[in-house]
């Protein structure tokens, strides 16, 4: 899982170039069709938070990490709820704006 999320943010990092939100360095792409510089910016903040923290701080900021990311996707749900009504969708929640927040 661990690797598979690095792979993961390395592929967030070149889709962002490819969308003018990063330098271009980040789009480019090795012979094996792997973002390079994304994966060495990933390794990178890995090896410098593994040197310079203990394991339980790193295990706390990543818990903060995903509880912060886990609330900008919630709001983002109450806000396409309201801001899209009329959009098409494939599946619909069954609850109202005001009981989605105690979702």
């Amino acid at each position: 899982q661990f690797l598979s999320e690095q792979a993961e943010a390395a592929f967030q990092l070149q889709g962002m170039a490819d969308e003018g939100w990063l330098p271009a360095c980040f789009a480019r792409r090795s012979r094996f069709d792997t973002p390079s510089v994304g994966l060495f910016i990933v390794a990178g903040i890995v090896l410098f938070l593994s040197w310079s923290s203990s394991f339980s701080s790193i295990v706390n900021l990543l818990n903060g990490v995903y509880c912060l990311a886990q609330l900008l996707e919630f709001l983002a749900f109450l806000h396409l709820r309201r801001a899209h009504r009329d959009v098409p969708r494939p599946y619909k929640v069954p609850l109202q704006s005001t009981f989605a927040c105690g979702l």
